[in-house]
């Protein structure tokens, strides 16, 4: 009837943040799929990393070509229907009304996990055309 808290898990609750037990790079590298795991979890509960976590995620990030292109899928399905927040309002991603915002932000999604935007538009049945230009948009911004 006890609850042991030997990593300080309950205050990273209180706080709202994301932080790995131990070394964040060795995790990272023990599997991979941690840091993918890592930032969905972000997106679905609206928490931050912490710090380290956040280095680490950004320099363990070509480990993710590691995964199995099937739990890429999962975990960026997820993230896709995760509650992010969206110029200050909270929803999903496939509920903005501006398709052309919805499909950079898809593309910058599909950036950051490596998939390449023709097999995107393919799993997502969207049209190659759009989200290729879409991601030329989205490139323009972010410079």
């Amino acid at each position: 009837g006890e609850l042991l808290d030997f990593h300080g898990g309950l205050a990273d609750l209180s706080a709202r943040v994301i932080r790995t037990v131990g070394d964040p790079a060795r995790r990272f590298s023990e599997d991979a799929l941690r840091l993918l795991r890592a930032v969905r979890f972000c997106a679905q509960l609206g928490f931050s990393l912490e710090e380290k976590t956040r280095e680490a995620v950004i320099a363990c990030a070509d480990g993710a070509s590691a995964v199995s292109s099937s739990r890429v899928y999962e975990e960026f399905s997820k993230y896709l229907a995760a509650k992010i927040k969206i110029e200050g309002r909270a929803e999903t991603v496939s509920s903005l009304s501006d398709k052309s915002r919805r499909d950079a932000r898809i593309c910058a999604l599909a950036r950051a996990f490596g998939i390449p935007v023709p097999q995107l538009s393919r799993a997502m049945g969207l049209s190659a055309r759009r989200l290729s230009a879409a991601d030329s948009l989205f490139a323009q911004d972010s410079d």
